[in-house]
């Protein structure tokens, strides 16, 4: 399914190629968990307030907020999105998950060190409960994710 963007249609799929999604499980709320990544494994995550994901369902509007990352020098683009917002859910096929980390690589020369490396430094934050790997495969929702 495509969405409409700025003018552009973008796939989902084709969005999704060359990145990596991981879901996590958290004891913090979206703002505190950020700071924990910032602080403890030195990213510097900010929310992103032009991107926001709004999404309107059962007469009611629900809005994600989005933390953004930017490697200027290596082009890999971080994003943390808040799966939950007042019992609705970004991505509802992961409705265990509290956050969804996008990491969107230049090129996949190595992201199977890079993704474990990632997910070894997540799970030594003490907020976090559990993290795993999210195959694009297996999103029903993955439209969602666009911005």
């Amino acid at each position: 399914m495509a969405k409409e963007y700025h003018s552009l249609t973008i796939d989902a799929e084709e969005y999704l190629t060359d990145t990596v999604l991981l879901g996590i499980t958290a004891t913090y709320k979206n703002f505190q968990f950020c700071w924990q990544v910032n602080n403890v494994l030195e990213f510097n995550f900010c929310l992103d307030t032009e991107s926001i994901i709004e999404m309107k369902k059962k007469n009611r509007t629900y809005f994600f907020p989005l933390y953004v990352h930017k490697n200027e020098d290596t082009h890999i683009y971080h994003h943390i999105y808040t799966n939950v917002s007042d019992g609705e859910y970004l991505l509802p096929e992961y409705k265990h998950m509290d956050f969804l980390w996008m990491v969107h690589y230049d090129a996949l020369d190595d992201i199977s060190n890079d993704t474990k490396t990632l997910i070894a430094d997540i799970k030594k934050l003490s907020s976090v409960l559990m993290v795993s790997e999210l195959p694009a495969d297996t999103l029903k929702n993955k439209w969602n994710l666009l911005l």
